[in-house]
C-alpha cells in the first residue's frame, strides 16, 4: 500500500491556475495527510496506522507539471488522464491499461489549491484477488506552509512512503 501511496505522491493544486496538463500550485512547503483506506476481508475499506502518512513537500510549477497535484498519476505509453474544472475545484479521472492489469482512478479536488485543499481519491485494480477487486479510497488534506525551508530544492519531501526524500521528476 505504500508503494501505492508513493506512486500517487504530490499534493493537490494552486489557486486554481490551469495549464495544459492542469492546475499549479503556488511554489512552497506544502504539508499533506494522507489516508489510505484499503478493502478488508469483506470488501469495506478500512485504514490502518500505518496507512497515515504525514508528508511535506517543497513544490514549484514544474513539480505540479510532471506528476498530478490532484494526486492521481495515470500518464504514461498505456494510460489516459482527463482533468476538468468543476465549480468547486477540480475533477480527474484516469486508466492504464496494461493487457494483464487496469488500474482507474477517479479523484475530487477542493478548497483554494493555494492554502487549504481536500482529495478524494478511488482506486480500481483489476484483477486483483481480493475482496472489492482492488478497490482503495485514499484522502489527501494538504495546505500551504510558507516558502520551502532552507537546504529544500522542489521535489524534496519529509515523511514519504518508503523513506524516499525525494519526489522523482523525469
Amino acid at each position: 500500500m505504500a508503494a501505492l501511496a508513493a506512486a500517487a505522491l504530490v499534493p493537490a493544486a494552486s489557486s486554481l491556475a490551469q495549464t495544459e496538463s492542469g492546475p499549479v500550485r503556488k511554489a512552497g512547503w506544502r504539508e499533506m495527510q494522507l489516508v489510505v483506506h484499503r478493502p478488508d476481508a469483506a470488501g469495506i475499506p478500512q485504514s490502518a496506522e500505518s496507512d497515515r502518512f504525514m508528508i511535506h513537500l517543497c513544490t514549484d510549477p514544474a513539480i505540479d507539471r510532471v506528476s498530478s497535484p490532484l494526486y492521481v498519476n495515470m500518464r504514461g505509453r498505456k494510460c489516459e488522464e482527463k482533468t476538468a474544472r468543476s465549480a468547486s475545484g477540480w475533477t480527474i479521472s484516469g486508466v492504464c491499461d496494461s493487457g494483464s492489469v487496469r488500474i482507474t482512478q477517479d479523484a475530487v479536488a477542493t478548497g483554494d489549491l493555494n492554502d487549504r485543499y481536500h482529495v478524494d481519491i478511488d482506486t480500481h485494480m483489476d484483477p486483483l484477488n481480493i475482496p472489492g477487486g482492488g478497490q482503495t479510497k485514499m484522502v489527501l488534506d494538504a495546505r500551504w506552509m510558507g516558502q520551502c525551508p532552507a537546504g529544500k530544492k522542489p521535489g524534496d519531501a519529509e515523511g514519504l512512503p518508503g523513506g524516499r526524500s525525494t519526489v522523482l521528476v523525469n
